[in-house]
């Protein structure tokens, strides 16, 4: 018998029709008192009786429930002739079991000797797959530790590194901006960021730093900045791709940091954008502030409180109040979502180009 085989019946098929079909073949039936796989009955059939499949096209017989013929089909038989009454007999199959017997004609597999091969060759064949997957995740296991050993020891470096630490002057900068932006610091968790800055080649320096700056963490990404000369993207992906691709030989000379009161407005320069009579960018002194991970600024322009992105320079949201400003920004991102005014965004930065603010950015 077959056993668990297909003899390659199914081996190119669809994953879907490969399922529909070894589970016609591994139908229980029951043939002279035994129960067997389809796949097997039909096997048996040919091997040992000698069957042979055929088909009747447009087979129809009568039937009492319609009173009348049904409607025409292809039957499906293996048929033989039987030795002492020598009258034809025949057992209906379906067509899945049709193509089987005809599979097991066409490549010789009746015969024992081929049979007997195509089974070894698909044990041996198993038991590869079989070591093969065995093997890969030996090296995965391998590779998962080799990896941990790697952080162990990378964690250990930066530990000792970051006791070490004595640049005083970034020290004292990342201290001046935690301590005016969180109000507290943590002496060994600034030298670990400023360790990290420091060998950013360091592919688990890099990787550490960009889990480490991410939106959520804008005092660090101010440290950074002020320590390299480079201003990090308020986006995260934007952050990362800078990050992914900077080395210290591109960093720049360290920006002094001002201390500012809790009222006191970041102004900084920002480029709103002109669309008419031609579009191009115009600089403003306005307040910078970041919310849904978008860098913005607001301004009081002809009586209107004007909200701008400031990669693209785009309005995106006004009110005669800077609360009625703030509102309406809130409301289209309720509304659209911030993915949808980042698109609008990258859609205005594709037509009219990327504000001058960024342009001589590192990336």
């Amino acid at each position: 018998m077959i056993g668990k085989n297909y003899l390659g019946f199914t081996d190119n098929m669809k994953p879907m029709q490969k399922t529909k079909v070894e589970n016609t073949l591994d139908k229980k039936i029951r043939y002279n008192g035994k129960v067997m796989a389809t796949k097997d009955f039909v096997f048996y059939l040919l091997k040992e009786e000698n069957s042979t499949p055929t088909v009747e096209e447009n087979y129809s017989y009568y039937s009492s429930k319609i009173d009348g013929y049904t409607k025409p089909k292809n039957n499906y038989e293996l048929t033989r002739i039987d030795k002492e009454s020598n009258t034809r007999v025949y057992n209906t199959i379906t067509k899945t079991e049709y193509d089987f017997a005809n599979y097991l004609i066409e490549n010789n597999l009746l015969n024992e000797e081929i049979f007997n091969k195509f089974i070894k060759d698909e044990t041996d064949r198993i038991a590869k797959e079989k070591q093969n997957e065995l093997d890969k995740i030996e090296e995965e296991k391998k590779r998962k530790e080799e990896l941990e050993l790697q952080k162990n020891e990378f964690d250990n470096w930066l530990k000792k590194q970051a006791l070490q630490y004595n640049n005083n002057e970034k020290f004292v900068i990342a201290k001046e901006i935690f301590t005016n932006e969180v109000g507290r610091y943590d002496d060994y968790q600034l030298k670990k960021l400023l360790v990290l800055i420091d060998n950013i080649e360091t592919s688990f320096c890099r990787t550490n730093l960009i889990n480490w700056l991410h939106s959520g963490n804008p005092s660090s990404k101010k440290v950074f900045y002020h320590v390299t000369g480079i201003k990090l993207p308020s986006t995260n992906k934007d952050t990362y791709e800078i990050l992914n691709n900077i080395n210290t030989s591109d960093y720049k000379t360290s920006k002094e940091y001002k201390k500012r009161n809790k009222h006191e407005k970041d102004v900084q320069t920002f480029y709103k954008m002109i669309t008419s009579p031609e579009p191009h960018f115009e600089t403003i002194e306005a307040e910078a502030f970041n919310k849904y991970g978008l860098e913005m600024f607001i301004i009081n322009y002809n009586k209107q409180w004007i909200i701008s992105e400031a990669k693209s320079g785009l309005k995106i949201a006004s009110g005669l109040t800077r609360q009625e400003a703030l509102d309406a920004l809130q409301s289209s991102i309720n509304r659209s979502g911030v993915k949808r005014v980042e698109e609008l965004i990258n859609q205005a930065v594709d037509k009219y180009g990327l504000s001058p603010r960024y342009q001589n950015q590192t990336c």
